[in-house]
């Protein structure tokens, strides 16, 4: 899991991430070191598959987020994406990267999508 964009202080923090149950079973990541998050920061989360969203739910007042994906333009291609209604909502991760991790490598990624439905 990273943090989308670089802070703009170095300060960094032991963190765990919830899901929204609010309950013990809800932890997704322990053990985690990210530096202090604002509301509407992105994190990055690496091999995501299907049932990630498959086990959302709205309990507790939590509505199931806008999801939006992120690929390269070879994927559009390859699997077909390229007759899917959607837009570019961001190009990212060309300053998404520190002396730690090139997340443009590591995920080999490039467009945000937004698919229109």
């Amino acid at each position: 899991m990273y943090p989308l964009k670089i802070p703009s202080h170095k300060e960094l923090y032991s963190s765990t991430i919830f899901g929204v149950t609010c309950g013990a079973k809800d932890k997704l990541i322990e053990n985690l070191t990210l530096p202090s998050l604002e509301i509407d920061d992105w994190l990055i989360l690496k091999n995501m598959g299907a049932y990630s969203l498959g086990l959302h739910t709205s309990m507790n007042g939590f509505f199931v987020p806008r999801m939006f994906y992120v690929t390269d333009f070879n994927n559009l291609t390859r699997y077909g994406l390229s007759e899917f209604n959607y837009k570019f909502t961001k190009t990212i991760l060309k300053e998404a990267t520190d002396d730690r991790t090139n997340l443009n490598e590591e995920f080999r990624v490039t467009f945000c999508l937004d698919f229109i439905l």
